[in-house]
This record gives C-alpha cells, structure tokens and sequence, in this order.
C-alpha cells in the first residue's frame, strides 16, 4: 500500500492557501477502509487531524458495520484525532461540515440525524462514521461527487447526478477539510453547543412527527422538539413525555 506522493502535495498546497499547513496527508489508491487505515498506522506516522484519502476502498463501512458503496468519483477519507473528547459527537461534527462544503456548491441539500447528508429528493450524498479507540478517534467520511452509477438497491445519488456537474474533488476535499477544522476549532474554543445548534437548524427536523427505528429494531414515534445541545441526541415528545434518542434511523410522517 503506497501513497500517492502528487495527490498529497497538491492537496497540501489547497490547504496551504486557506491557512492549513503541517498536515500528514496519506493518499492511496486502494485500501480496504480508510478508517482501518487510519487505526492500523503506527504512532510514528500519526498526528492530530492526520488525513487518509483513498482512490477505491474494497471494504468501506458505514453505521453498524454496513457496506459504503464506493463508486468512481467519490470521496473516501478519514481523519485521525489524538486530541480530542470521548463526549463529542464527531460524527455529528463531520456531517455538518459536509453539509457547509456543499452549500459552497449547492442550496439542494440537507441533513439527516444522526449523520448523513441528503439530497432534496431524499437520497444520500454523504454518511459519515466517528470511532474511538487505541488513543485515537477516527473520523471516516463518504461523499458521491461524481460517481454515476449505483446499486439499484441503494438509496443514493451524487452531485453530479442530480446537477449535470463535475466538481474537483480534491478542491471539494479541501473545503470540507478546511470547514471540518474550523468547526473543530470552534468546538475547542467554544464548545460543541453553537455547532449543534446550526445543526438542527440546517436539519430542519424540529417540530415534525417522526418515528425512530431504534438500534435493537424497535421503533419510537414522537415529535421532535430538537437536539440535545451537548450530545446530539433527539429529543423527542412521547406520550405527553419527554425521551432522549441516542441511536436509530429516523423517517418523517
């Protein structure tokens, strides 16, 4: 497995220009996840915010060990955190600033808790997935720029699918990366509760029935008053009560 040294530089470079610089950048062709990439590289090669792009991944992952689809001109990445807290929701975090990239590009999108970005006909463009562990939280994000081909089983679209465009995709990674690290730094300095309030507000979730199917299968239906502030858990009115979802798929009625 060997990086792909023109890849790195030239992400290096559109870092560089928005501030961004002494980043270890991993480019590869093929691996099998980036996120096991990301917690299989020994601690000499590891810093804070390190990055790990791949061309293909041959086993990518989503929410509860679910196949990623990886088609042609999507981006695989992940990003490795040595500095951080147990208690964020990275992965609510990472959602949102795929969610700011493409505003850069398109008002058509939207997002979906707990950390997935849709299209405005309801079909995914981005999941993101935060794990923690060995003294390291990886953060794995997919994102269909502009692939256009997927499985017909799959509820997904990209970029280029439903604009008629083709976006640079190492310009689109550089943005995201440049808004994930702002929002890190503003977590750092203000804590997570501005970045997950902008979150429900872009969700546009709040005030509408829905129903959870919960990570055990069983399902929840309330209506949702909002996120928690702290954990990014759905608050949901149940019965004349108050419940916190910390998992699950959500659909609107």
């Amino acid at each position: 497995m060997n990086g792909i040294p023109e890849k790195e530089r030239r992400l290096a470079g559109i870092l560089s220009v928005k501030g961004i610089t002494g980043l270890s950048i991993y480019c590869y062709s093929e691996v099998e996840s980036t996120m096991d990439t990301a917690f299989l590289l020994p601690i000499s090669m590891v810093s804070d915010r390190t990055v790990i792009l791949a061309d293909r991944q041959t086993q990518g992952r989503g929410r509860f060990d679910r196949t990623w689809y990886d088609g042609e001109g999507s981006i695989a990445l992940s990003v490795i955190l040595t500095d951080y807290n147990f208690r964020i929701p990275y992965s609510m975090v990472a959602s949102y600033a795929v969610y700011k990239t493409f505003l850069e590009y398109t008002g058509m999108v939207h997002l979906k808790w707990i950390n997935d970005v849709l299209w405005e006909n309801g079909k995914k463009v981005s999941g993101v997935l935060a794990e923690e562990r060995a003294g390291r939280t990886v953060i794995g994000i997919g994102v269909n720029i502009n692939t256009l081909h997927f499985p017909p089983e799959l509820n997904a679209t990209s970029y280029r699918l439903e604009s008629g465009k083709m976006l640079d995709l190492e310009e689109f990674t550089g943005n995201l990366l440049s808004n994930l690290f702002a929002l890190l730094d503003d977590i750092h300095s203000n804590g997570i509760e501005p970045v997950l309030t902008q979150w429900e507000n872009a969700s546009k979730m709040k005030g509408r029935n829905a129903v959870v199917v919960l990570d055990d299968g069983t399902k929840c239906e309330g209506f949702v008053k909002g996120l928690d502030k702290k954990t990014g858990a759905l608050i949901l009115n149940v019965d004349g009560g108050t419940r916190e979802v910390y998992g699950g798929s959500i659909f609107f009625e």
